[in-house]
């Protein structure tokens, strides 16, 4: 990715639509609430549910759904990186360990194990989403307090202007 292509992106895809998130006159402890849970749902280590998560919070809480997957999207990355850390601290905290076969399956696309071993994929999931839990409770709230601080300077001081 070229450097011209690499500033489209950013601007077509990060700067534009976080601009119009900011110009929608939401508060800042909203906007905190709903960047801190699309955040908080995208690195959950189950592929494919933070979208749904998400959604469904956003209904249930009246939560800016738009916000909430526009955060949920910039965390996909981290959500990569982390999924099999997750994994592996839901292991150690359930004082279990599956076959690095399955693992290693999973993680080469071969999502037919889950119908052969659905017990024990069920189980790395589960022990995957306690190890989320225990880490993005507390970062949820520092997350939450960062990014209301964040949305009030940027909202106060007008850094994003409405046009």
């Amino acid at each position: 990715m070229n450097k011209s292509s690499f500033k489209d992106f950013f601007t077509n895809k990060i700067a534009t639509p976080f601009k119009k998130i900011l110009k929608q006159g939401i508060s800042p402890k909203k906007l905190g609430i709903a960047f801190t849970i699309g955040i908080v749902y995208g690195i959950i280590p189950i592929p494919g549910i933070s979208t749904w998560l998400c959604l469904g919070t956003g209904l249930l809480l009246s939560v800016n759904k738009p916000t909430m997957l526009f955060a949920n999207y910039l965390a996909t990355p981290i959500q990569i990186i982390t999924i099999i850390p997750f994994y592996k601290l839901g292991e150690t905290i359930a004082n279990v360990k599956f076959s690095g076969l399955i693992m290693e399956e999973i993680i080469n696309g071969n999502f037919l194990i889950v119908l052969e071993e659905p017990v024990k994929i069920l189980s790395i999931f589960l022990f995957g989403v306690i190890a989320w839990a225990i880490f993005c409770i507390p970062l949820g709230g520092l997350a939450y307090l960062i990014f209301k601080y964040i949305f009030k300077i940027v909202l106060t001081n007008k850094v994003i202007s409405k046009q």
